[in-house]
């Protein structure tokens, strides 16, 4: 077994759905979901193989080659146990077949297992390339039934934008890492320019502040695809991210780096907690989440790699539960117990991949020194924490219980992914060889700090989530930041800024065109020729 089964597996399922086009085919959900359980049963299948190699293309220029070694195959588990819920509580979900939407989707999954599975620098750039424009094509998809599809698209424009910023910065630090080296960077010498246009490359793809471009990330037809093009940035850079931890950058690329990720996640987290807007609030736990793993990354130490893939897992994981969460009815209030267990998994919870995430941050920030970014870190934490409780309660809409095994593929959907959480936390000593922290799990002061702070961050988000009104009111009025750091103002001030610039150059064409033109002209050389004169 090899990665390239999986990705093949996704693109026959985004094929296989087209077939819902024709009048009568009413099962492109169900295909979809197939297509993805496929998938993730040829990865786990791959366990027994590992490691794992296969040639997708061969030039006389280079090789394209997926490869798969422990901690990428536990990260590309969690993303196809979350493609799989979210495609399994799509197929409930009202809202028509989707057909453009659920292709795309499985599209842009097979895109970003090739990132994930990438085993050198070149492979890497032809799969970012790849999932840039299934990204793309993904926003559009769904565009159609978006009231504010013409701002979704831009901000999908714009991100496309900086996606291939981010390719171009990828591609000249390839040039000078051979391709032999692979993705295990910590065994290769690299020259400081490559190391900081590497740096560039993955704070770019991440979207970090103030390059974060806030989706509308409603709810109804639009969750799957939502969550999707908000999991994308952290699903690509993630094993990239990790490798670089074993090449910190300068120390003046580490500070600019240090505050856009201080910023990212703290502004991320408050605006998902504080959000007047329930449906869009969901839309800023990427940005807290890109902060917080550059935070680990920067920081952590030697704990650095293995906190970045144990954090981004846990990403993955609590926030594909939400975007599956169809909402709060007080008719089926039972389905509450999910989000607010995947707010559990956020803060730490034991026995649960979230608190092995806290236990390795944690110890290793304090083991490099840096107690300043760990406070940053379970402050970021416990708003995200807070939001994810304030999001159990979001009004919703009940399930469309009249598809065949619709509870079942709701309990699935919601399930899978919390199951694959505890599972994977289940079992540290196995986590901490796939991750080379073989001796992490065995520290009972390790443990002891996890628990503490595990505590620390459920009492403060349990807190902020009942005195969110007060808290809200209070920060607002005193602190102008948060919503300074609205990306939407931003925008906003350059888009005018633009119009009014267009306005200015076609009254000034007007002028100098018209009848008056000469004696404007003359006007204008003779002020010039005053102030060089001054």
């Amino acid at each position: 077994m090899t990665p390239d089964v999986a990705v093949l597996l996704l693109i026959v399922g985004a094929a296989g759905v087209l077939a819902g086009l024709l009048p009568g085919f009413r099962f492109a959900g169900a295909l979809a979901a197939l297509a993805a359980l496929l998938a993730l049963v040829a990865v786990l299948l791959m366990g027994f193989w590992l490691p794992a190699a296969s040639t997708v293309a061969r030039w006389p220029g280079g090789v394209l080659v997926l490869a798969a070694e422990p901690r990428t195959w536990l990260f590309a588990l969690a993303f196809l146990v979350v493609l799989f819920g979210l495609q399994l509580s799509g197929a409930v979900r009202s809202g028509g077949r989707r057909v453009a939407v659920r292709c795309c989707s499985l599209v842009l999954a097979a895109a970003v297992l090739g990132v994930i599975f990438a085993a050198d620098l070149l492979t890497l750039a032809v799969a970012w390339a790849a999932a840039d424009l299934a990204e793309f094509a993904l926003c559009l998809a769904g565009s159609e039934a978006d009231p504010q599809s013409s701002d979704a698209v831009t901000a999908g424009a714009l991100r496309l934008g900086l996606n291939l910023s981010a390719l171009a910065a990828l591609t000249v630090a390839a040039l000078d890492v051979p391709q032999s080296a692979g993705l295990m960077l910590g065994s290769v010498a690299l020259p400081e320019r490559t190391t900081a246009w590497l740096w560039i490359a993955v704070a770019v793809r991440l979207h970090l502040f103030p390059m974060q471009l806030v989706m509308h990330a409603g709810g109804g037809a639009r969750r799957g695809r939502a969550a999707l093009l908000l999991l994308a940035p952290l699903a690509c850079t993630t094993v990239l991210l990790a490798a670089l931890a074993a090449h910190p950058p300068s120390e003046t690329i580490s500070a600019v780096l240090s505050a856009a990720a201080v910023a990212s996640a703290l502004s991320g987290a408050w605006k998902f907690y504080a959000e007047p807007d329930v449906l869009l609030a969901p839309g800023n736990l990427g940005l807290a989440f890109s902060g917080v793993s550059m935070l680990v990354a920067l920081h952590a130490g030697s704990a650095a790699a293995a906190g970045v893939m144990l954090l981004s897992v846990t990403g993955m994981i609590t926030c594909g539960t939400l975007f599956a969460y169809l909402g709060f009815v007080r008719s089926d209030a039972a389905w509450v117990a999910a989000p607010v267990l995947a707010a559990a998994i956020m803060a730490g919870l034991p026995l649960t991949v979230g608190f092995a995430a806290l236990r390795t941050v944690a110890a290793g920030m304090l083991r490099n020194a840096a107690p300043l970014w760990l406070l940053f870190f379970l402050i970021a934490l416990c708003f995200m924490a807070a939001g994810m409780l304030r999001q159990a309660l979001r009004p919703g809409v009940a399930p469309n219980w009249s598809e065949p095994f619709a509870s079942t593929a709701y309990l699935f959907g919601l399930g899978a992914p919390l199951a694959f959480a505890v599972a994977v936390g289940s079992a540290p000593a196995a986590l901490g060889r796939m991750l080379g922290e073989a001796e992490a799990g065995a520290r009972p002061a390790s443990n002891l700090l996890a628990a503490g702070c595990a505590l620390l961050v459920s009492g403060a988000a349990l807190g902020l989530w009942r005195l969110r009104p007060v808290v809200v009111e209070r920060v607002r009025r005193w602190l102008v930041l948060p919503e300074f750091l609205r990306w939407q103002t931003v925008y906003a001030g350059v888009w005018q800024g633009y119009r009014s610039t267009g306005r200015a150059l076609r009254v000034a064409a007007a002028v100098l065109e018209g009848d008056g033109g000469v004696l404007w002209m003359l006007v204008g050389a003779l002020l010039a020729g005053l102030l060089v004169e001054l």
